[in-house]
């Protein structure tokens, strides 16, 4: 494909105060060539299959806390970008091949669409992001030849951040994300909707990754860590640690604990009997989220200035404790500096000789495990799974 169209000092969109930093050429329809180039060489089942990070324990008696076990996404073998986000990528990635394969089915057997398939656009995906997300998107899609993703950056972001995400394959656009260019009203008071991200990331006809009901509404099957939560819920634990940041990691393993586990065991349909028993359990679990109570925080992947998950899936938690389908305990707690660096400490020095990389944001979830510890909060015989998110090719810059 082209090269990308690179602009040093960009070119100023003065109606958004947007700085349209890099656009990519990429094919604006769909092509014969391209349809059966993503249908027959896109993996099936790229989304799950064969991405099932280790489940590393740690025993942490001699730092005075217990034995926990981590879900280590830094794990490379299965996130090549270091971070629990390259699940991002692969999800997308599976909507290309379904759309793809759709596509030329429609085409060989409808006279009318195959009229107008020259015409119709190919899918592109926005996202907003402050580093780790959007480079774990556009290396997945840079490997299977997939359309540039369309990445919204906080213009006040590290420049160093920023300039390694201008040498990717993907479209970049720099805006101010302390208020809301369309309102005027901060990003907390007035955040961004899909419409406005897809506007801001010239997508008008597009699907945005990051906006509060943006994918479930466009593409409901997609789940980032859907496949994620079922692999820590199938190891029974009694409560799980995650950092809070965007809100979609928390939101999607507290929608899976919903469920109430699978219908299927063994090879075999469950009986109501096995089934009512296995909900029982997962309701039952805490779930944990770790938020910077620090705006400007080190963990700089959860202080992001626009969040956009974070309101949907407080409502809904509320909901779910009042039908029992989460513990009542289950919320998120913000923690302060002091916590997330202790934090990460501890795991990077524990975690040495257990393949475990870490930085602050990506172990705020062990942060607000030793704080609760402390203050005797966990049964020293609890089960306990802390999600390390993992340490991306663009770690934290502020420690």
């Amino acid at each position: 494909m082209s090269e990308a169209v690179h602009r040093p000092h960009g070119e100023q969109d003065w109606r958004y105060n947007r700085e349209i930093a890099q656009e990519i050429p990429f094919p604006e329809f769909w092509t014969l060539e391209l349809a059966q180039k993503w249908a027959s060489e896109i993996p099936e089942g790229i989304e799950h299959e064969g991405h099932e990070s280790p489940l590393v324990e740690l025993d942490l008696t001699k730092e005075g806390y217990g034995i926990v076990f981590i879900k280590n996404e830094a794990d490379r073998s299965v996130n090549p970008t270091g971070t629990m986000k390259d699940r991002i990528g692969r999800s997308c990635a599976a909507e290309y091949r379904y759309d793809a394969k759709q596509a030329l089915e429609f085409r060989n057997n409808d006279p009318v669409y195959a009229k107008r398939f020259p015409e119709i656009r190919i899918p592109r995906y926005s996202m907003l992001t402050a580093g780790n997300a959007g480079m774990a998107l556009t290396k997945t899609f840079e490997t299977l030849d997939l359309p540039p993703p369309k990445l919204l950056i906080d213009i006040h972001a590290d420049q160093k951040t920023i300039n390694k995400l201008k040498k990717t394959r993907a479209d970049i656009y720099l805006v101010d994300l302390s208020t809301n260019p369309f309102s005027g009203r901060t990003s907390t008071d007035s955040p961004l909707t899909k419409d406005e991200i897809l506007a801001l990331t010239n997508n008008g006809f597009g699907t945005d990754l990051t906006s509060n009901n943006s994918f479930q509404d466009d593409n409901p099957h997609i789940t980032f860590y859907h496949n994620l939560a079922t692999q820590i819920f199938s190891e029974k634990p009694d409560e799980i640690y995650v950092p809070y940041g965007s809100g979609a990691l928390f939101g999607e393993i507290l929608a899976r604990q919903r469920l109430g586990g699978p219908l299927i065991l063994s090879g075999r349909k469950m009986t109501a009997e096995e089934r009512a028993q296995t909900a029982k359990q997962i309701y039952s679990i805490k779930l944990f989220g770790a938020e910077p109570e620090n705006s400007s925080s080190v963990a700089d992947k959860l202080s992001a200035p626009a969040k956009p998950f974070p309101t949907m899936w407080e409502k809904e938690m509320d909901w779910y404790k009042t039908e029992g389908q989460t513990n009542t305990e289950t919320g998120i707690i913000k923690i302060s500096e002091n916590e997330i660096l202790a934090g990460y400490e501890l795991l990077k020095k524990t975690g040495q000789g257990k393949g475990i990389e870490t930085e602050p944001s990506g172990s705020a979830g062990l942060a607000l495990y030793m704080r609760r510890w402390e203050k005797g909060k966990i049964k020293k015989d609890a089960k306990v799974i802390i999600v390390n998110t993992g340490k991306g090719i663009i770690s934290d810059t502020k420690k």
